[in-house]
């Protein structure tokens, strides 16, 4: 997804959050009427900008405020000389408030609104799409609480086929494409695939988490007036992955530093024949940073031993005594899981590691090795409080400890939740990966390309996530930076990528933030 905004800001509110803020800015003495007509009238400018001409425009307006941006939007390109069609769900005698009266300017200035365009007879609708070079979906916003069916299904049907054509119609969605849901993302018994999405004060997690993100097309946030000391009362603790959210702790070394100033970390091979995972998280954590890498490895592994030159190593027994090794080794860090098996000594080194006063990172192997009893980690990790700890796992991983949350209440609100429930920092790995702490904070990662989804990446991650741990930056943070970094590495490499070749580009990656 592209974005073109009119103000960039970083914050996201929930469809509660946004609603508030419209309350609290009506009662400042700033009228809903206002809001509405600059609404819009944004609406209107994205339109105008296509630079299609006089373009026949098709509006579709529901019952609500969104339909009273739709009305807004018509009248302004009516004035502007486009063609204009409105199509109302119900009838004009049936609106309220705000949406009430602009139905009632846009008829004062010479426009009509064609009534009950989803009842019985919806042909007259149907061909009005199919001749439309522009379609405004003004239907429902953010907040619909219930699955599109029957007629509505049919209306997004149409939309969607004719925004496909050889010579497809523009669509355009009001707030959010109709039948996604504002603070999920997920679709609503279905939704409109829009080419270009405008919202108002700031994005809605729905406009980034998939699968409504690949709904939104070209995101425009307006303002419409909303103040920003409004804004601030709220205090949204949801936000974009970008470094506005924790460049700040990315503290760089003094001249005078050295290696152990710069973070100790150790990475821990669980099995000898998975060897690539470890190699691949130990390299990424001497890239990321860490002053010093460690890798704890069984002594079958060894042969394999030439590729690590700047790696330390340490042979890994079969009773490993953590404490002397952490503390010869200044270890401020440790990473378990990549490679490692869900059965065996896995469950019992993480338990034991967990007791040690460093930052811990658990991926893979080392979160499936209590899917059995997942409640015993969530108590291993809070009784490690106030050490960190960082989780990372994929959606197979993370439903196999907190169950069926992700289909149940979207991905970003299980997230938090299950960092809560854990008292750790969790990364849930994906297109969409959100980042989230135990008291509420998460940030939703937009800039991950598709090429990520190769074997290894998830290990490099995880490497990296460690090294920043390691070097005693907050959890969140250090989460939200390597998750970014990760990103911004994939991105500067391109196509046709593997994940030894992402582990070269952490250093271009760093260095992007200086510039």
């Amino acid at each position: 997804m592209s974005f073109r905004r009119t103000r960039p800001k970083h914050q996201l509110l929930s469809i509660s959050e946004m609603s508030k803020a419209d309350r609290l800015t009506i009662k400042s003495g700033i009228p809903g009427a206002f809001l509405m007509q600059r609404a819009g009238a944004g609406v209107a400018e994205t339109a105008e900008a296509l630079n299609l001409g006089p373009s026949q425009v098709v509006l579709i307006a529901g019952p609500g405020n969104n339909g009273g941006d739709a009305f807004v939007a018509a009248n302004e390109l009516n004035q502007r000389g486009f063609p204009v069609e409105l199509y109302l769900l119900g009838k004009v005698a049936q609106l309220k408030g705000d949406a009430s009266l602009m139905a009632a300017r846009f008829i004062e200035a010479g426009g009509e609104i064609k009534e009950n365009a989803a009842k019985q007879n919806s042909e007259p609708l149907l061909a009005a799409l199919r001749s439309a070079d522009i379609i405004i979906d003004g239907l429902f916003g953010a907040g619909l609480d219930r699955p599109l069916e029957g007629k509505l299904l049919t209306i997004v049907k149409a939309i969607n086929e004719q925004s496909t054509q050889e010579n497809p119609a523009t669509v355009i969605a009001i707030d959010i494409p109709s039948g996604i849901h504002g603070d999920t993302g997920q679709v609503m018994g279905g939704a409109i695939q829009a080419h270009h999405t405008v919202t108002f004060c700031r994005p809605k997690p729905g406009h980034y988490l998939y699968p409504g993100r690949a709904h939104c097309g070209e995101l425009t946030v307006t303002d419409i007036g909303i103040p920003e000391r409004i804004v601030a009362t709220l205090a949204p603790q949801t936000a974009l992955n970008t470094p506005l959210a924790w460049q700040a702790a990315l503290i760089s070394p003094p001249a005078d530093s050295h290696k152990y100033n710069n973070g100790a970390a150790l990475v821990v091979c669980g099995d000898p024949h998975m060897l690539g995972a470890t190699t691949l998280a130990a390299n990424a954590a001497a890239k990321t940073g860490a002053g010093l890498v460690t890798l704890a490895l069984p002594a079958a592994a060894k042969p394999s031993l030439q590729l690590l030159t700047a790696i330390m190593t340490a042979e890994l027994n079969s009773d490993p005594r953590w404490a002397d090794l952490i503390n010869a080794r200044k270890i401020t860090a440790a990473l378990y899981g990549p490679g490692a098996p869900p059965e065996g000594a896995t469950r019992t080194h993480v338990t034991a590691l967990a007791k040690q006063p460093i930052g811990l990172v658990l991926d893979a192997g080392a979160l499936s090795a209590f899917a059995e009893q997942p409640d015993d980690l969530f108590k291993l990790l809070k009784d490690r409080a106030p050490h960190p700890t960082i989780l990372t796992p994929h959606e197979g991983e993370f439903a196999r400890l907190f169950g069926p949350a992700i289909q149940q209440h979207g991905k970003l609100a299980a997230t938090k939740e299950a960092a809560s429930k854990c008292g750790a920092i969790l990364i849930l790995k994906g297109a969409d990966t959100v980042i989230a702490a135990p008291d509420g904070r998460a940030l939703i990662n937009c800039t991950a390309p598709p090429t990520l989804a190769t074997a290894g990446t998830g290990d490099v991650l995880a490497g990296m996530s460690t090294a920043l741990l390691a070097q005693k930056i907050p959890a969140f943070e250090a989460a939200a930076a390597a998750v970014w970094l990760h990103a911004k590495a994939a991105t500067l490499l391109g196509r046709r990528m593997v994940a030894d070749d992402l582990i070269d580009h952490i250093p271009h990656a760093l260095k992007s933030l200086e510039e």
